[in-house]
């Protein structure tokens, strides 16, 4: 019977903890926990202002990334180990679950779509390129779309975690042949994942809009 999780969580690891993530041991680290599926929401979550919050529990709107006003709509968020978070630290390992119909890693039939997209930047404020850089050479993101296995899934990326964000297209794109695995976009990108085949002119212009 294929099961459907209906939260995504999300935990951060520093460099030095990777075998942790590895494990899929979140027992120590800052983890975000929300049910919300913000269809059509961009909801952007900057590390340092998240994770330095004394409580464990709120609501991020939907920010507009033009102009910065505040929008109607975001999620309502928990989350935990908030007091070993370290504004010093370099967060380069993600250990993330969200949920499908998948059956387990094993699965016949493979990753299958996840209701949530969820994006992960090097830069604060969910940017993709620093202002200058025309190419983001040095400033990787990436982003899945993909449920995960109920173990979760661990990945690692080449520049210390800034921001993260999360957002549904909702039932506006059935996709063809799967979803994407765990893509990192940019020259600077080690790690690239890709299952099946996504309407990525329809995220990308989600992000441009936003």
């Amino acid at each position: 019977m294929r099961r459907q999780d209906m939260n995504i969580t999300f935990a951060f690891f520093p460099t030095d903890q990777g075998d942790a993530c590895s494990s899929y041991d979140i027992s120590k680290a800052i983890t975000l926990t929300t049910e919300s599926i913000p269809v059509l929401q961009y909801t952007c979550f900057n590390m340092s202002d998240i994770f330095s919050q004394n409580k464990s529990t709120g609501f991020q709107r939907l920010q507009s990334k033009s102009n910065r006003n505040k929008l109607p709509g975001g999620v309502y968020w928990s989350i935990q180990n908030q007091v070993l978070y370290d504004p010093d630290a370099n967060y380069t390992w993600t250990w993330l679950k969200m949920g499908s119909a998948q059956l387990s890693s094993q699965d016949p039939l493979g990753p299958q779509l996840s209701q949530w997209i969820f994006y992960q930047y090097t830069l604060a404020d969910c940017e993709q390129i620093r202002p200058g850089d025309d190419e983001g050479d040095a400033t990787p993101w990436s982003m899945t779309d993909c449920g995960t296995p109920d173990e979760g899934l661990c990945m690692s990326t080449s520049r210390p975690i800034r921001s993260f964000a999360i957002n549904s297209l909702g039932d506006q794109a059935r996709r063809e042949g799967g979803c994407w695995g765990w893509e990192t976009f940019g020259n600077a990108a080690a790690t690239s994942s890709r299952v099946g085949s996504l309407l990525g002119a329809v995220a990308a212009a989600v992000l441009v809009a936003l």
